[in-house]
């Protein structure tokens, strides 16, 4: 595996900007913390490792990430277990109750708001000026979920190309019911594994575990579609570092680390790295573009993944099994970098906020 202890540094002259460190801090082993349960191939996990950092945005310091470099790459951190434990079930506690998932603090009462489909732009505003004078990872979650500006076709906001839920099931109720959901043995299955899927889906699933099959999706009949709390918890968290943006008029959308024409077309692709990365370099890496020439590899990223959204009914959606769209390999003679292209991808550039 390559580690931030012996690969070239290839940051050099950006340190001193985002790149603040390129070696992690230790953890109480001594050791790199290997997250075995967040495997970076299924997109709720690529969510749920980013939630890991995001859970610790107000903390004093927020772990680093980055990826083992395998075949089955696993979320690393700087962080150990117990300390990313009680921290995410403090943010989640704190989340439930604040701005972003209570438009009623807003003074928005109506049931549309619950799905995040506010009646009027000045709504949407307020909602969003609210979860910004609260600050934090409150401001950072309202931006990843809605945005001023774009209306859908019955002139109520637009959400978040993550949103995926759709009829009587509303994505603020979802979000309470997982954040109030899980215990913490729940989180230390869901960040070391095996994932057991004990927890009854109903209610409290976004549908991101690639996983998940379109037939479970309505959940009308109670059967027994089954999740993981604390990974669908840590993904609802991670979403804070996707923000949505209203782009090339009033209909459009652009979700960062989306890509896609038509709600139709859209697919969500994320980036593997193994360089180890604080929360401000994580959501620079995220939101850039990469190609068939490996220009991603300039931070770290070693491999580049995709799943498509399918959407079908009233607007569910799911992820398509996920495939790899770029690798950078590294030949066993030489030890020069190879990058393997498989075919261009360009993924939504944000701001950072």
């Amino acid at each position: 595996m390559t580690t931030a202890s012996n690969k070239p540094d290839k940051l050099a002259g950006v340190q001193g900007s985002l790149f603040d460190e390129f070696r992690p801090e230790p953890t109480a082993s001594g050791e790199p913390n290997k997250l075995t349960g967040l495997q970076g191939t299924n997109p709720i996990a690529a969510l749920a490792a980013t939630g890991v950092q995001a859970a610790l945005h107000d903390a004093e310091r927020a772990p680093k990430l980055w990826w083992s470099n395998e075949y089955i790459p696993r979320a690393m951190v700087d962080a150990d277990t117990d300390f990313i434990i009680d921290a995410a079930l403090s943010c989640f506690a704190k989340i439930a109750d604040g701005a972003a998932l209570n438009p009623s603090a807003a003074g928005l009462h109506m049931k549309k708001a619950r799905a995040l489909k506010f009646p009027t732009p000045s709504d949407t505003k307020r909602y969003l000026q609210t979860a910004r004078d609260v600050g934090g990872l409150d401001a950072l979650l309202a931006s990843a979920l809605t945005c001023e500006g774009p209306l859908s076709g019955k002139e109520d906001s637009k959400q978040t190309d993550f949103y995926f839920t759709a009829g009587a099931q509303t994505f603020l109720d979802i979000a309470k019911n997982v954040l109030t959901s899980v215990t913490r043995q729940r989180l230390l299955t869901a960040l070391k594994g095996p994932w057991d899927y004990a927890d009854a889906a109903k209610g409290r699933s976004f549908m991101w575990d690639s996983t998940d099959d379109a037939e479970f999706t309505a959940l009308k009949d109670g059967r027994a579609k089954m999740t993981n709390a604390g990974v669908e918890a840590l993904a609802l968290i991670g979403l804070a570092y996707y923000p949505v943006f209203g782009v090339g008029g009033r209909r459009k959308t652009a979700t960062s680390g989306c890509d896609g024409a038509s709600a139709a077309r859209k697919s969500f692709i994320w980036p593997l790295w193994d360089s180890p990365a604080s929360p401000e370099v994580t959501r620079v890496i995220i939101s850039a573009a990469y190609d068939e020439e490996g220009n991603g590899g300039r931070m770290g990223v070693f491999r580049v993944m995709r799943s498509r959204i399918r959407r079908f009914g009233q607007g569910y959606g799911v992820f398509a099994p996920p495939t790899v769209v770029w690798e950078r390999r590294w030949s066993d003679a030489s030890g020069l970098e190879v990058n393997m292209p498989a075919r261009t991808v360009r993924a939504k550039t944000s701001a950072i906020g």
